[in-house]
């Protein structure tokens, strides 16, 4: 996404609103309802974090010589700093890290400060059905991990991949280091020694765990205790999403592979954007050999590039179809099951997005210095700067952000002019921002997002009628 202000994900209880909802009427209909939720205050944009749906917004701001976390608008309480908000998944909850103290800082969670630390160490993490959280933090030299307001043991260090939760919450793993040695701890109980360990996975129901691990200068895969084969370079595992497949990438030498489920793949000169559909039966990856870049999808190599797009391949829900974007000279083109697209100058950096059904896909694209949605291979009207592409749950309705009348920098995004969702091709009420992540659709088919105007925050929601 170009030009619109992102922030990064994260979220608490939904903020209290300021003013009631003003309602009007878009072009489809629709029942546009603004509810203002407080003043939008100019802050650092390292301190600042959206919920993945973007309807929820925390930053820290400085005030009275002290700082406070705002959250949707809300001011929180002073400390002497305050940095890295978080949400959780579902928006619902929000932690940040505060000082309150030289070498004494604790972590803040939907409001409520945990224990006091020499060191917190931010992020902190939540479970991915936001019922846990768990960060790592320093006391008296000694690194230890707080899952649920509890610290476990201590341990000289703790890797900054820090806690992990599997997806249902139930257990938690994390590597540390005891003098010359690391380990994984999964729920409380050590692991095999290693000389290190990192990345710690674990599968969706908490029955495997995966990490990356080094032994004599040699790197390997531990699965579920087993240790893999040894390689001179290897990477994070992938774990397939209901954990019965395993995938990585290593190197031997100059050649880089894939390892799906202990079985090597074909050696390229490099590997990346490793990733398996949702249902875990496909697996796509990126590859390069010499100058020529490709896509893998199941083992089989597709058509040759001059590059791939850091955005990589996308599977769509049902594993059925595969897209990514790549450069074919000074183009780029969006393929699609195989299938090469138009050229433009440039595809939005989130890369090609299919519908929930997996029936659609569309993409933003640049023509000259303009930006435009293509969907179902027919462009839109073109912008000044696109962003937030975005399908309904049923797949009818596409909604995104434009820009009209923003100047381009000569680093970062283009700044100024206008923001509004266009839906469907019509576009909405104009804002001067509209906060990263929105627009999104809840199940009933209502639109919302946070924007800003006139110096204050706005949630806004598109409401069918």
């Amino acid at each position: 996404m170009r030009g619109v202000r992102l922030f990064l994900s994260a979220a608490m209880p939904i903020g209290l609103s300021l003013a009631a909802g003003f309602g009007f009427c878009d072009q489809l209909g629709a029942r546009v309802v603004e509810t203002k939720l407080g003043a939008y205050d100019k802050h650092d944009p390292d301190d600042e974090a959206s919920s993945l749906d973007g309807h929820h917004l925390a930053y820290a701001l400085p005030r009275e010589d002290k700082w406070v976390a705002v959250v949707d608008g809300v001011a929180g309480p002073l400390y002497d700093r305050v940095r890295t908000p978080v949400f959780s998944a579902d928006g619902r909850r929000v932690a940040y890290v505060a000082s309150q103290a030289l070498f004494q800082e604790v972590a803040v969670v939907d409001g409520i400060a945990g224990p006091k630390y020499d060191i917190v160490w931010g992020p902190v993490v939540f479970s991915a059905d936001g019922r846990r959280v768990g960060y790592t933090a320093s006391e008296n030299g000694k690194e230890v991990a707080v899952v649920d307001g509890v610290a476990g043991p201590d341990f000289d260090s703790i890797n900054l991949g820090g806690v992990a939760f599997s997806a249902d919450g139930r257990r938690v793993a994390y590597a540390g280091s005891k003098g010359n040695q690391w380990f994984v701890m999964v729920d409380g109980v050590p692991g095999q020694p290693y000389d290190f360990v990192l990345w710690p996975t674990l599968s969706a129901d908490g029955k495997r765990v995966a990490y990356l691990a080094a032994n004599r200068r040699k790197w390997l895969v531990v699965v579920d205790a087993i240790p893999g084969p040894e390689w001179d370079e290897a990477w994070a595992p992938v774990l397939s999403a209901r954990g019965r497949r395993v995938a990585y990438e290593a190197r031997q030498g100059d050649k880089h592979r894939v390892v799906v489920d202990g079985v090597p793949g074909p050696e390229y000169d490099d590997i990346g954007g490793l990733l398996f559909s949702a249902d875990g039966r496909r697996v796509a990856y990126e590859a390069r050999q010499g100058d020529r870049h490709l896509v893998v999808v199941d083992g089989v190599p597709g058509p040759e590039y001059n590059g791939i797009a850091p955005s990589g391949p996308a599977f769509s829900a049902d594993g059925r179809r595969v897209a990514y974007a790549a450069e074919r000279g000074d183009m780029m083109l969006v393929v699609v099951d195989g299938v090469p697209g138009p050229e433009y100058d440039d595809i939005g950096k989130s890369g090609p997005v299919f519908s929930p059904n997996g029936r659609r896909v569309a993409y933003a694209a640049q023509h000259g210095d303009k930006w435009l949605v293509v969907v179902d291979g027919v462009a839109s009207p073109e912008y000044d700067d696109i962003g937030g592409l975005r399908f309904s749950p049923d797949g009818r309705r596409v909604a995104y952000v434009a820009n009209t009348g923003a100047k381009t920098q000569w680093l970062g995004p283009p700044q100024g002019g206008k923001w509004f969702v266009v839906v469907d091709g019509v576009s909405g009420p104009e804002y001067d921002l509209i906060i990263e992540n929105g627009p999104s659709f809840s199940p009933d088919g209502t639109l919302e997002y946070l924007a800003v105007k006139g110096g204050d925050l706005y949630r806004v929601k598109h409401i069918p009628q």
